[in-house]
């Protein structure tokens, strides 16, 4: 009988069998607990405090094993905000540090011993078990300009996220202030619209100001565009089905919330020009921008959250930023391909929202999407497939040496060459 050929199964380098150590990490709010592991042995736990005091004990740890001419791989799992700054310590130490995720230690230590359980002693195995088998991805570490967008764009998610949730709010509350507002304006909360409730406290109050003064209110908020629903306004208000109670505490609260969205508003404004002049010390930045539909903000959640993207081949950018296809197929069944969406959900949006622009008519990738909507594919399957083609382009453009040549795009595309070819640099893989 013929011998089978053996194929890797890992790409990824594990540690040494005979020199390798890994230092596993369970990482906690005010502790970190460590192991020395290697294949079949283990220390014991060891704990050391969260701060620059236990950090120095720590690397006193890996230093001595060291010096034992082990070659120190150092393992964790990230616990949000709290393995950033030893993560961040190690990083400026020089240690090689790998990361495992979270979900997958639970259950390694579910198959290694049968016995359910997380505790902070038995972590540990479970993340250097993974390690040996090459089970890991390395941890970005940003620096200088890339540092200073990754803690921008999650600035801009916050923003955002409590922006949208004050949106929410306020039109529930008008729902029960004055709800009849919605059918004169386009929005609740337009310039018009929310004039109108910081001058006038109820409906009643809104009805005794009569048409002129109305009018007066509108025109000054919309510099003189709005000034013809007055009309319209005022008889809503007549004939208005608000609450009458409780209406002083309800136009406060509205009041407040437009308060605090105005000064998100303005915090997003400067946000946003801070991202600009950061993106100016970035030369493969603006190659991106020169993209029609990418913006300041896709371009920061892009670089921020990835960082350099010459550090990254096609393939793993995409499973970075979770638009690598999967399957999950089991004998006769054949299951559909779909993107993984196991990496960074803010670059995803970001690019699906940047392909939703460039599928219009006079977006780059319009013929594309007109294409795939003649073959049947539904709207999200294509704005998914516009948005993989985007990311391999938005690469191309940051390895490359100029800007985006939309002649040359359009020429190309369509001739069987998806190649963008760049004057300074090796062709590579665009869309």
């Amino acid at each position: 009988m013929e011998s089978m050929k053996l194929i890797s199964s890992n790409c990824q380098a594990v540690p040494d069998g005979e020199r390798g150590i890994v230092v596993a990490l369970d990482i906690s709010k005010d502790s970190i607990t460590y192991r020395a592991c290697r294949p079949g042995a283990a220390t014991r736990p060891v704990k050391v405090s969260q701060d620059m005091n236990g950090f120095g004990k720590l690397s006193s740890a890996l230093e001595q094993f060291s010096n034992e001419s082990y070659d120190v791989w150092v393992g964790y799992e990230p616990t949000g905000p709290y393995s950033c700054c030893v993560l961040e310590y190690l990083a400026e130490n020089g240690w090689h540090v790998v990361q495992i995720n979270p979900k997958h230690t639970s259950r390694f230590n579910d198959i290694r011993d049968n016995k359910p359980g997380k505790d902070d002693p038995r972590d540990p195995l479970g993340i250097a078990g993974l390690i040996w088998q090459g089970c890991y991805r390395i941890p970005l570490h940003l620096t200088g300009v890339y540092a200073e967008l990754r803690a921008a764009s999650a600035e801009w998610g916050m923003l955002s996220k409590e922006s949208t949730m004050l949106k929410n709010q306020l039109h529930a509350m008008l729902e029960l202030w004055f709800p009849e507002l919605r059918s004169v304006f386009k929005s609740g909360l337009c310039k018009s619209a929310c004039a109108i409730a910081k001058k006038y406290a109820s409906v009643e109050a809104i009805c005794s100001a009569g048409l002129a003064g109305v009018r007066g209110v509108l025109n000054k908020a919309s510099s003189g565009r709005a000034g013809f629903r007055a009309e319209a306004l005022l008889n809503a208000a007549r004939g208005s089905k608000a609450l009458r109670n409780g209406q002083k505490t309800r136009h406060r609260t509205i009041l407040n919330h437009l308060a605090r969205l105005e000064l998100i508003e303005a915090q997003k404004a400067v946000l946003k020009s801070e991202m600009e002049r950061m993106l100016l010390d970035l030369p493969e930045s603006q190659r991106i921008l020169s993209v029609a539909g990418m913006g300041v903000i896709s371009t920061t959640l892009l670089i921020g959250e990835c960082g350099n993207l010459k550090d990254y081949s096609v393939k793993q950018l995409e499973k970075l930023v979770g638009l690598n296809l999967c399957e999950f197929s089991s004998g006769r069944h054949k299951g559909k391909l779909k993107i993984s969406k196991c990496g960074r959900s803010s670059v995803r949006y970001a690019l699906c929202m940047a392909a939703t622009q460039m599928m219009r008519k006079t977006g780059i990738y319009h013929d594309v999407a007109e294409d795939m909507r003649s073959n049947g594919k539904r709207s999200g399957e294509i704005r998914v497939a516009v948005a993989r083609k985007l990311l391999r382009l938005l690469h191309a453009l940051a390895c490359g040496a100029q800007g985006f040549d939309r002649q040359q795009f359009v020429a190309r595309r369509g001739t069987g060459d998806d190649q963008v070819i760049h004057q300074d640099g090796p062709a590579l893989a665009a869309a």
